[in-house]
């Protein structure tokens, strides 16, 4: 195993997504309008954290269940909000995952962040989606539960 690491989700954690709810709680979701309003997106609190854990040596990876077509829009966030913030590009999911099961990209997610673990010291994995946070911590990960606003919480046992 290697460096210190830790892994942050972006909507929810990072960035404050909630405002864009309106796009996925209803009958038939449009997705592709929620994650192309994300430029808009406040920076939440936590979006000090990486400049601060980067400057104690962390190594920094950013895993997001946003479509790869996203990229363009999501790393001008990253770059607005988060400033000069090194780290590599996003881990973001491939498109052709999640179209049909939106469950398929928490499986995309999980794996992936699993994998990273497994190549990396992973110190903390702040995640607001219950399913996945359930997931990450009964592969024993170090999971950070974040309260997002969008979607109906309790803490994970």
């Amino acid at each position: 195993m290697s460096d210190k690491a830790v892994v942050f989700d972006i909507d929810g954690v990072l960035a404050d997504s909630f405002w864009r709810g309106h796009y996925i709680w209803k009958k038939k979701p449009d997705w592709e309008g929620f994650f192309e309003a994300c430029p808009n997106d406040p920076p939440q609190a936590l979006a000090a954290m990486p400049a601060i854990l980067e400057d104690a040596g962390y190594t920094l990876f950013y895993v997001t269940c946003r479509p790869e077509w996203n990229r363009e829009k999501t790393e001008a966030w990253l770059i607005e909000h988060l400033g000069d913030v090194r780290g590599p590009r996003p881990i973001m999911r491939p498109d052709d995952i999640g179209k049909t099961n939106w469950g398929d990209g928490d499986s995309w997610k999980v794996n992936v962040i699993r994998d990273l673990a497994e190549k990396h010291d992973v110190h903390f994995i702040f995640e607001d989606c219950p399913t996945i946070i359930i997931r990450l911590r009964a592969l024993k990960l170090p999971v950070v539960p974040i309260l997002s606003g969008y979607y109906p919480w309790r803490v994970p046992k």
